[in-house]
């Protein structure tokens, strides 16, 4: 779903395919590039979050998150 959202791509099922991300979409930063093709890891032994969620909250896309801040408005919003 990040890499859909993020390619303006349409929903497919990204893990049965190679993974590409568009020439022409250059705003897509190297961190964002990352944490995308390190969650879509094949094998669930190497994917990122395998070890935990901090595994995934300390990857550098997410430098400078104030996470408790997250969980509070999280807590906040009702979907």
């Amino acid at each position: 779903l990040p890499f859909n959202l993020t390619v303006g791509d349409g929903p497919k099922d990204v893990a049965k395919r190679k993974l590409k991300f568009p020439k022409k979409n250059r705003k897509i930063c190297k961190e964002l590039k990352d944490i995308i093709k390190k969650l879509l890891v094949k094998d669930p032994k190497k994917r990122l979050g395998t070890n935990g969620v901090g595994e995934v909250k300390s990857h550098k896309y997410f430098r400078g998150t104030n996470w408790k801040l997250v969980r509070l408005l999280s807590d906040e919003i009702k979907l």
